[in-house]
């Protein structure tokens, strides 16, 4: 009896994220490129992508970005995973269609969060000439 209990303990431990079934996906986007990377609550990185497989200008396209989601959304179901916090960092082009991309696939989306730093005063200007 004591063994079974011991099992349940161990189980219950390595496989948390599961009990609660809820992930972050923080989507940092910058204007030549996007990062994907699914975290449980703790914060530890369980699926990580970019639009890094294509060359040049066609990383920075929603395209790209539309890539790099789904294979992290397989990753998520394939954990059991349906509810995520969604956090968005960066400017870029593929905000929004990365929330959409995220609510087509089936995934629920519990919470957005802007996370993009914005200065307060800014860089101070240049004098003006003479």
């Amino acid at each position: 009896m004591r063994n079974i209990k011991k099992n349940l303990k161990t189980n219950l431990k390595t496989n948390k994220y599961l009990k609660y079934k809820l992930f972050n996906l923080y989507i940092k986007t910058t204007l030549n490129n996007t990062f994907v990377t699914l975290t449980d609550i703790k914060g530890k990185i369980k699926s990580n992508y970019s639009g890094g497989r294509f060359k040049h200008i066609k990383k920075a396209t929603p395209y790209a970005a539309e890539s790099a989601i789904i294979k992290v959304s397989k990753d998520c179901l394939s954990y059991g995973v349906k509810r995520i916090q969604l956090f968005i960092n960066g400017i870029g082009k593929s905000k929004k269609t990365t929330i959409k991309i995220i609510r087509s696939i089936g995934l629920k989306i519990l919470a957005v969060e802007n996370i993009t730093p914005v200065p307060y005063n800014g860089c101070r200007k240049p004098r003006k000439p003479r």
